[in-house]
Order: C-alpha cells, then sequence, then structure tokens
C-alpha cells in the first residue's frame, strides 16, 4: 500500500508541477499576446504615420503637377491664340495682295473700299403679273478668303408688276434690309485688315509671309512645287535676303512676273 500511496503523491505532485507550469504558460502567452499586440498597434500607427506622409507628399505632389499644367496650359492657349492671330493675319494680307475688286449695285446700301451691299433689279420673264423683282447682294473684299464669315447668297426680296413699285417699296424698306451683325463683324476685320497691310510692309513680316506661302505650297499643295507660284515665292524670298546695294544684280535672275514686282518695289524704295 505505501508504493500505491507514494505514486498517488507522486502523481499529485506531477499534476501539481503540471499546473504550475500550464499557469506559466498561459502567463507567458498572456505576456507574448499582449506584447504582440502592443508591436501590432505600434506597427499600425507607423503604417498610419507613414500613410499619412505619403498622402501628404502625393498631394504636394499633385499641387506642384497641376500648377505645372496650368501653366502649360496658359503658355499653350497663349500659343494658340497667337498662331490663330498670326494665322489670320497671313489671311488678310492674302486679301491684300489679291486686290479684289468689288461689284457695284444699282440701289447701293453700303458702298466703300471693303464692301458694296444694294439691291439690284431684275426682270423676271417667267412671272406675267409680276415682271421684275428685287435682290438683294452683299459683296465683301473678304468673301473668298473668309467665305465662312461673310458669304451671303443674293437675297430676293420683292417681285412687282412694275418698277415703280419697287422704288417705293425699296425707300421704304432701305434702312432695315442690311444684317448689323454682318456690318459689325465686317468692321472688326476692317481694322484687322488695315493692321495687316502696315505689318507686312515691314520686312519682318513680308519674310514670315512669304515663308509661310512656301511651307504651304511645299507641304499642302500637290504638286506645288513645281507651280509658277511656288518659282515666284522662291524670287521673293531670294529678293527679301538679299542686301539692297546688290539688287540690281538680279535683274536679270528673276523671271516670275511676282519676282519681278517685288524686285522694282524694293528698287524703287531703295532710290527713294
Amino acid at each position: 500500500m505505501k508504493i500505491y500511496y507514494d505514486a498517488l503523491k507522486e502523481l499529485s505532485l506531477l499534476e501539481n508541477e503540471k499546473g504550475a507550469l500550464d499557469n506559466q504558460l498561459k502567463n507567458k502567452k498572456k505576456i507574448i499576446d499582449k506584447d504582440f499586440d502592443n508591436k501590432i498597434t505600434q506597427l499600425k500607427d507607423q503604417i498610419y504615420d507613414l500613410e499619412r506622409e505619403c498622402d501628404k507628399a502625393l498631394k504636394d505632389e499633385d499641387t506642384k503637377l497641376e500648377a505645372v499644367i496650368a501653366e502649360l496650359n496658359i503658355k499653350h492657349n497663349k500659343a494658340f491664340e497667337i498662331q490663330t492671330q498670326t494665322e489670320k493675319t497671313f489671311t488678310l494680307i492674302d486679301v491684300y495682295l489679291d486686290d479684289p475688286c468689288l461689284t457695284e449695285t444699282a440701289l447701293p446700301l453700303v458702298n466703300d473700299q471693303y464692301k458694296h451691299i444694294g439691291v439690284e433689279l431684275n426682270s423676271e420673264r417667267r412671272s406675267p403679273k409680276n415682271k421684275y423683282s428685287l435682290t438683294l447682294t452683299y459683296n465683301s473684299i473678304f468673301k473668298h478668303r473668309f467665305d465662312k464669315i461673310f458669304y451671303r447668297r443674293n437675297e430676293q426680296l420683292k417681285k412687282a408688276p412694275t418698277i415703280e413699285e419697287l422704288k417705293v417699296w425699296f425707300e421704304k424698306n432701305k434702312a432695315k434690309l442690311v444684317s448689323q451683325d454682318f456690318l459689325q463683324t465686317h468692321a472688326q476685320y476692317e481694322v484687322e485688315y488695315e493692321k495687316a497691310k502696315e505689318l507686312y510692309k515691314t520686312k519682318e513680316w513680308k519674310l514670315a509671309y512669304w515663308l509661310h506661302k512656301k511651307d504651304y505650297y511645299e507641304n499642302q499643295v500637290y504638286t506645288g512645287t513645281s507651280t509658277e507660284a511656288y518659282k515666284g515665292i522662291l524670287e521673293i524670298l531670294t529678293i527679301l535676303k538679299t542686301p539692297r546695294k546688290n539688287l540690281t544684280l538680279l535683274l536679270a535672275d528673276i523671271v516670275t512676273d511676282q519676282g519681278k514686282k517685288e524686285l522694282f518695289e524694293r528698287i524703287k524704295d531703295e532710290n527713294n
């Protein structure tokens, strides 16, 4: 029996020792868990701080990038505006060099060097009753170069049996026949046209204009470089780049009408 009780006692001691070890293990696990949780919390705080720093850095970079983009947009818009205005000036110079003629009307409403707007009297052969009619016509020096803005179809206004009736109607209604929007827009172009003429008189703009025409014939006109107009452009550029004292040396080399006109004008200016 003593052996039995000794075994029970030994078992009890072992169980107590096991319980003590279990408690130690639980305590250590709690400590480890708590330490782990603390480290996780610290890491989360560090991650949060890093995320905030990253967000701030990204926001700062976005702000800088937006500022750069805004500045580039301003420069782009300004460059585009300059390019658009320059091309418009070149087209107005085209109008000047075209030297367009305006057709006058029988019953004028607006007549000046830039536009002739008036009414034409027509015979209506297919109308036995109303044998005559009035047609409103718009003639502008800008019509062909800026056709989307200034082109107007002839507009039939009135039919009548006699010319006298049409004249009476015309006198009564002539004040309201012409489009005021047309006149206002035309007036703006007239101002720009006069400025373009003055710019063309400067060597800088004249050279830029003919370089622009050269590029146009080389890149936008089919077989443009084989045309007489292109030859004239090259001659004009040669004249513009030649010192005034050497202009007479070009007399034998300039063969196109464009080139001859430019050469004679420059020689004339030199003599004056």
